[in-house]
């Protein structure tokens, strides 16, 4: 297996930090959005180097879902 690089191992780190920060939404949004900055960092120069980095695809894929469904479940839940 080869090295991860450092902006797709930060966006790892955050993605999983996220993930676990859900107990406190804040903290897991805003773990979430550094995630996927990092990660979109990391699959931007995997993509310009013409090498696959599913890891980071997988973060960013994931980090903007789960801010989407923190910031709609916010959204459905004031206006109920």
């Amino acid at each position: 297996m080869r090295q991860l690089d450092f902006p797709t191992r930060a966006g790892l780190v955050a993605a999983v930090m996220a993930v676990l920060g859900l107990v406190i939404p804040p903290f897991g949004l805003s773990s979430a959005l550094v995630a996927i900055a990092f990660s979109a960092v990391g699959w931007r120069r995997a993509h310009r180097r013409g090498r696959p980095n599913p890891v980071a695809r997988l973060c960013l894929i994931g980090c903007i879902a789960l801010v989407v469904v923190v910031i709609g479940g916010s959204v459905l839940y004031a206006g109920g």
